[in-house]
């Protein structure tokens, strides 16, 4: 089974399937949901260098 799941920014929701690549832009609102069966991986790359301080709970 392929893992599925969804990207869910204040722009737009899109699927997170394997393979693919989702661009977010510094300082976008974002989530992401599992909403397959199996465990979803998620490889993250950041530019400029992610900084622990910078992130923001949202509820």
């Amino acid at each position: 089974m392929i893992a599925l799941g969804i990207a869910i920014s204040l722009a737009a929701a899109v699927a997170a399937v394997a393979g693919r690549n989702l661009l977010i832009p510094p300082g976008t609102a974002h989530c992401l949901h599992n909403n397959g069966g199996e465990t979803l991986r998620l490889l993250c790359a950041c530019a400029p260098a992610y900084r622990h301080e910078d992130t923001e709970t949202l509820e």
